[in-house]
């Protein structure tokens, strides 16, 4: 629904300044949630997880009682600051020029009931997860899917861009409340219960993943910044493109990383350490082969995807290029973000925050560096190149500190299953590159599909022979004897 939401966008408004300003706003608001949300995941709910499991149930609803009131006095502090100075923290945030600020201020202060209830909903929905609520973020999804397509259809010619933000506002006030409705009639949470005094190891641990977290933001907020000082139309173009590339993050690695994640807190918490592996390295090389294949669709056919699911109304095909060079590199980080997600798990799971604070820095920073420097020597496509130097790297230095601190979760074996499949789908890509399917096929329907087909059917063909994936190889040998017997 979320996407379909970019699409009903993409329709009405195309890619210009006024679209760019809205999702750099929006963009804002998401990274300082999710900025908060890291500390969910790091340090809270598996904090307040080890205390339910040791302690009590109350005396973990007063813990995160706690931070969710620390949650909303932060948010609406800041809010009220951005309500009254919202050209000059604008122009010192972004390189939008005075002009495009002071038109777009109505929607600026749009933003400020957004900042306050998408953190606050993150927490609680986070919570929910831990009491293995995981349809949760789906559900809000929907709503905001929903609220923004509704909007932007019917308001789109009398609120222009304030349709976009308004359905925000709308749609997250309505999941603030089915989620504390949840939490009352379905575990029974009690929000008068709070805690003031909390452990110094754990403002610790808060100390050292928000730090870290700081420079995750800061690479975020980095190219988004830097777009905005070029011409009109790429900071639209990169959400566009963002939006389609994550979304088998969103789909997939997210949702299963979610769920082994909550599973890997109790494993870990209990002491179960040959579980805790099994679990780790499983859902971590399903996932890497479900993500390699669609990181080849999307290199090989983004042009096509772009221009079905974009090119209509305001989207023109100067839009559909632009989004077309974010698409095909952005695609080809998919593999490597489920790697870290899944060892990011492993670091919340064993609270093994000062490590973790390491890592983020040395590879923020780096990332940081490099996109300042690729974009201000190559453009947007200096963004990308940074990005997958990176990710590529990292891959590999993960497999140096996992021995050093998690030596039984046997990284090396995962990175042995990701290089074969690099490999295996690598000739892939090249085979149908040098089939040229653009031009023998003209209708870009057929175009993907034949070479979906045709991607899966020579996966299959080599994980056969050469075994890379033994769940997938077995269920194919079955198969192929049922086949055979009938």
């Amino acid at each position: 629904m979320v996407f379909l939401s970019s699409l009903v966008v993409a329709f009405y408004f195309g890619t210009q300044l006024k679209t760019d300003f809205f999702f750099f706003a929006y963009n804002l608001v998401v990274l300082f949630s999710g900025f908060l949300s890291s500390l969910n995941a790091s340090v809270l709910i598996p904090e307040a997880m080890r205390i339910r499991i040791r302690r009590d149930e109350k005396t973990s609803m007063r813990f995160l009682n706690f931070f969710l009131v620390l949650y909303i006095i932060l948010t609406v502090i800041i809010g009220v600051i951005l309500l009254i100075y919202p050209q000059k923290i604008f122009l010192f945030i972004s390189n939008f020029d005075s002009s495009a600020v002071a038109v777009n201020r109505k929607l600026i202060f749009l933003l400020v009931p957004v900042f306050v209830l998408m953190p606050v909903s993150g927490l609680l929905s986070e919570i929910l997860a831990s009491y293995r609520f995981f349809t949760i973020p789906m559900i809000i999804g929907i709503i905001n899917g929903l609220f923004s397509i509704l909007f932007v259809i019917f308001f789109h010619s009398t609120l222009d861009t304030l349709s976009m933000m308004l359905a925000l506002v709308v749609s997250y006030s309505i999941n603030l409340g089915i989620l504390v409705y949840l939490m009352i009639r379905r575990i029974g949470w009690q929000f008068t219960l709070f805690d003031f005094h909390i452990e110094k190891r754990i403002w610790r641990n808060i100390g050292f993943a928000q730090a870290g977290n700081i420079t995750s933001v800061l690479y975020s907020y980095a190219p988004i910044f830097l777009f905005s000082g070029l011409r009109a139309g790429v900071v639209t173009a990169f959400a566009l493109a963002q939006q389609i590339a994550s979304m088998p993050t969103v789909l997939i690695t997210n949702q299963f990383s979610a769920v082994s994640g909550v599973k890997l807190n109790e494993l870990y918490a209990k002491g179960e350490f040959d579980s805790f592996r099994e679990v780790f390295a499983k859902t971590t090389n399903f996932l890497v082969f479900l993500l390699m294949p669609v990181s080849g669709i999307l290199f090989l056919f983004a042009s096509d995807i772009v221009a079905i699911l974009f090119k209509r109304g305001a989207f023109n095909q100067e839009s559909v290029e632009q989004c077309t060079v974010f698409l095909r590199l952005l695609g080809l980080l998919l593999p490597a973000i489920a790697i870290n997600t899944m060892v990011a798990r492993v670091f919340m799971a064993t609270h093994s925050i000062k490590q973790s604070f390491w890592y983020q820095v040395c590879l923020n920073v780096a990332l940081v560096v490099l996109i300042y420097v690729g974009v201000k020597e190559f453009g947007m496509n200096g963004y990308l190149y940074a990005m997958l130097t990176i990710y590529g790297l990292s891959t590999i230095l993960l497999y140096y500190l996992a021995n050093a601190f998690f030596p039984e979760i046997r990284y090396g074996l995962v990175l042995r299953h990701f290089f074969s499949l690099l490999f295996v789908n690598a000739l892939i890509v090249a085979v149908l590159d040098q089939l040229n399917l653009t031009s023998i096929i003209i209708n870009s329907y057929v175009r993907i599909f034949l070479g979906v087909v045709l991607y899966g059917s020579l996966l299959l063909i080599f994980n056969h022979f050469l075994k890379i994936n033994l769940e997938l190889a077995g269920f194919s040998r079955r198969i192929k004897q049922l086949i055979y017997k009938n």
